[in-house]
């Protein structure tokens, strides 16, 4: 029990020590990267073009779902015309 008090597995550094230190040691020899800088991998690059082209897939079939209904709903209106106009 008294090796875990005094011996045993020490914590980590809290973020605002780090930053602390940083600021008064660090912060004018080692600069951080923007996010955006860094070069993409191949497989990033791959899901990114797969997910875009799963968009383009699905937005054409969406389109191509409107387009059919548009055709139904004339065909029906059409028919509607003629079969009430053979009836009078």
């Amino acid at each position: 029990m008294l090796w875990l008090q005094f011996g045993g597995p020490q914590s980590g550094v809290s973020y605002n020590h780090f930053w602390r230190r940083f600021r008064d040691r660090w912060a004018n020899v080692l600069r951080f990267s923007p996010e955006s800088s860094h070069a993409g991998c191949s497989d990033c690059l791959w899901f990114k073009e797969d997910l875009q082209s799963r968009f383009e897939v699905a937005k054409m079939y969406r389109e191509h779902l409107n387009s059919v209904a548009k055709d139904r709903e004339l065909e029906e209106y059409l028919q509607e015309c003629c079969f009430s106009d053979n009836l009078k």
